[in-house]
């Protein structure tokens, strides 16, 4: 599996090879695993999973899955904004 280093600054970090959200989706499940105690399907389980969601990510647009979460009612877009920011705002 290619993977490119990243170019900008801007960039979202890396982990190995894998995006951070990619690493954290193994991390979670494998964290999971460890709780359960059911390592090595929860590991599977996890790389699989994050396997799949780099693959999708190649193939769809910038937003698409805080769009399913918006669609599922998983994330409020409405904005609050922080109270050290609010003061310097009129």
């Amino acid at each position: 599996m290619y993977k490119k280093i990243p170019k900008y600054i801007g960039a979202q970090p890396q982990f190995l090879w894998w995006d951070m959200t990619e690493f954290l989706i193994f991390m979670t499940f494998f964290g999971i695993g460890i709780i359960i105690g059911e390592l090595l399907i929860f590991t599977l389980l996890g790389g699989l999973l994050s396997f799949l969601y780099s693959k999708t990510k190649d193939k769809v647009v910038k937003g698409y899955f805080l769009h399913l979460l918006y669609w599922y009612g998983l994330y409020n877009t409405k904005k609050v904004v922080p109270y050290h920011i609010r003061e310097f705002i009129r």
